[in-house]
């Protein structure tokens, strides 16, 4: 009963697919085009849509400033607690053996995901762009 019974202020923040439109309109005009495909049955609690907007900002600044990729795609489902994410680019991926330990960003990532116990895989091949997987509360 009590994700039903949502604090008010919870229905205050905008929904993952209206994140993910809201950092698509952010990108430069001349950025990647931006395709979303998000069933969103509730939109997502308040502390993981916090943690969820920072993922997807990092993927899609990768994707801009390192893959320089010609299309975001954002695909998966959420309901509240619960959720899959696929953000993958079209850009030129990156060698996951060769990916610095000091990368702050795939760091940021990775240490966002532990803070909502989420699962999160990220492949990227050389040429073929880069594929970021995020499953949570399952």
């Amino acid at each position: 009963m009590r994700p039903t019974v949502a604090d008010p202020r919870e229905r205050q923040h905008l929904s993952l697919a209206a994140l993910v439109a809201e950092l698509a309109d952010s990108l430069p005009a001349a950025g990647p085009a931006v395709r979303i495909s998000i069933d969103e049955r509730r939109v997502p609690k308040a502390n993981l849509a916090h943690e969820l907007r920072g993922l997807l900002s990092e993927a899609f600044r990768n994707a801009v400033q390192h893959a320089e990729a010609t299309e975001i795609r954002v695909e998966g489902w959420v309901d509240y607690e619960r959720g899959e994410l696929t953000i993958a680019d079209n850009g030129k991926g990156y060698d996951p053996a060769s990916a610095r330990d000091h990368r702050f960003g795939l760091q940021g990532m990775s240490e966002r995901a532990a803070t909502i116990g989420a699962e999160l895989q990220m492949l990227g091949v050389p040429g073929s762009g880069t594929r970021v997987f995020l499953r949570w509360g399952q």
